[in-house]
């Protein structure tokens, strides 16, 4: 728990060995990180109970698109990686939109 502890501390704080705008970049998908993965334990335990696994496995592969979407920023930090973590993320959110209204 320690481990997570500092790990998470670390990737809240700015670097100063990094330029503003990627520490920005660091602790805005760090936060979006830990949001998807509060929806993903949300999806396994409130809908889980309604035995709708499909949806469940369809919500929670999206949160997973997403954490990847927003660390691919961090494999290298060229424009080019920016645009595809973008890409994804858009992506992510139509999908969503469209499970949603699948659900309804």
């Amino acid at each position: 728990m320690e481990k997570i502890k500092s790990i998470a501390k670390r990737l809240l704080k700015p670097d100063e060995k990094l330029p503003q705008i990627i520490n920005k970049s660091r602790i805005f998908n760090t936060y979006v990180s830990l949001i998807e993965i509060a929806l993903i334990v949300f999806w396994a335990i409130v809908p889980g109970r309604t035995n709708q696994q499909k949806h469940i496995l369809q919500f929670v592969a999206n949160s997973c698109i997403n954490i990847a979407a927003v660390m691919y920023v961090h494999v290298n930090y060229r424009i080019k990686y920016f645009s595809r973590a973008i890409m994804i993320s858009i992506a992510s959110l139509i999908w969503i939109f469209i499970l949603m209204f699948r659900t309804i």
